[in-house]
């Protein structure tokens, strides 16, 4: 098959060492960082480079404005096929009218490892907004955007219960056959526990460039 684009994607994270305690905690877990997007999970981290679909929610919410209809998407997955971590994923995207693009979602990840049961759930409102746009063309192939995730989180478990906020910020350039993308997740973020606990979730940095070939692009 010929290749059409080159893609390239890097992510980094700022992360403490894990304790078997913090296993299945909000802020150890990775559930903030699972993929929400079958087509992106095939291209990885680079996919915050094109962010064309309902997956930007997730991996660079600046791509929303790529949007050119109301889209649905959805996941459910049951993680390593043991029936006992299931994804669930559902969200709504609204293109712009030149107010910019907005989308909500859900998302819930849930674990039942008998005798516990845990469940974390969050909700995420989307924006995105352009920085640039070429004038001179109606498409939306060549431009400059940011957009933001606000996300409320809310975790209930064996050990107690948690709730709380976090905040993503991505930004998005795109030309005719070079496109760079990045999203800072959970740049802002506080969970409370009933215990009086409180603590923040790990800085996750995506960053991802894609090369076109082709106008022919991945679909």
């Amino acid at each position: 098959m010929t290749a059409l684009i080159f893609a390239l994607g890097l992510q980094l994270t700022a992360k403490a060492p894990l304790s078997a305690n913090d296993y299945l905690h909000i802020t150890d877990s990775g559930f903030t960082n699972l993929p929400t997007s079958v087509r992106a999970m095939g291209m990885g981290q680079a996919f915050v480079a094109i962010a064309d679909d309902y997956g930007a929610c997730y991996f660079n919410p600046a791509g929303l404005l790529q949007i050119s209809q109301k889209e649905l998407g959805t996941i459910y997955t049951d993680l390593y096929g043991l029936g006992l971590l299931k994804q669930s994923f559902l969200s709504f995207i609204e293109p712009t009218t030149g107010m910019g693009a907005g989308g909500i979602s859900w998302s819930r990840l849930s674990a039942d490892l008998e005798p516990e049961k845990w469940n974390c759930d969050l909700y995420s409102y989307s924006y995105a907004q352009f920085l640039f746009q070429d004038k001179s063309t109606t498409s939306r192939k060549t431009f400059s955007s940011w957009g933001v995730n606000i996300k409320y989180l809310r975790e209930t478990s064996p050990w107690g219960n948690a709730s709380g906020y976090s905040l993503d910020v991505g930004f998005l350039t795109r030309g005719e056959k070079f496109s760079w993308g990045a999203n800072i997740q959970d740049l802002v973020s506080q969970i409370s526990w009933t215990t009086e606990r409180k603590e923040s979730i790990p800085i996750n940095i995506k960053l991802g460039t894609v090369y076109r070939f082709t106008p022919h692009l991945l679909t």
